[in-house]
């Protein structure tokens, strides 16, 4: 629910649109020249989403219109990279809210749906092979993303796929195992 009254907050707080208080503020100093917060209009180079229907195999996916921070920020691997040494190098926000977003907030679990999982502000806050991770996954019809941050050792893996049967988490997972292999046991 908070990611449908950001854009509200933002607006009162700012006196500005939701997209123009991104731009101005985020996207535009901070160097994310191809990042937009919506999937509407046309986006050079962009990839088209798929989405596999038994009978029919492949097709195209239905157009989506995002408009608001839940699935609605296009952006391409340039502009991930960028983000991410922002956030290592504790840009953008101070390392004092780095952390809180991090922080472990209300465990939730369903009955008889497996094990208890920890919520940070916008990440998932967990441990893989005793490593401390913070990640997060995306899906609108045609393409998944899962984005995993090994805290201890500034590591980021981000698979992106335009596929809506695509599995970036297990991608992502089999990269960091591929990585826990090497000689030393740990991540660069």
């Amino acid at each position: 629910m908070g990611y449908f009254k950001l854009p509200d907050i933002i607006r009162q707080r700012s006196h500005c649109s939701f997209p123009e208080f991104m731009q101005e503020r985020l996207f535009a100093p901070y160097g994310l020249r191809h990042t937009r917060t919506s999937t509407a209009g046309i986006v050079p180079n962009r990839a088209a989403g798929y989405v596999r229907k038994e009978t029919q195999g492949l097709s195209n996916a239905k157009k989506y219109l995002a408009l608001r921070p839940s699935g609605a920020f296009p952006t391409g691997v340039e502009d991930l990279v960028r983000w991410e040494l922002l956030i290592q190098h504790q840009q953008v926000l101070s390392a004092s809210y780095w952390a809180k977003m991090w922080q472990d907030t209300v465990p939730t679990a369903v009955a008889g749906q497996g094990p208890v999982k920890y919520y940070g502000s916008g990440w998932d806050v967990s441990e893989y092979k005793q490593r401390r991770v913070v990640h997060h996954e995306g899906t609108i019809p045609g393409f998944t993303s899962s984005y995993f941050r090994f805290m201890d050792s500034h590591t980021a893996i981000i698979v992106l796929t335009n596929a809506d049967n695509a599995y970036p988490k297990t991608v992502a997972l089999r990269i960091a195992d591929i990585l826990l292999e090497q000689k030393t046991g740990s991540l660069p």
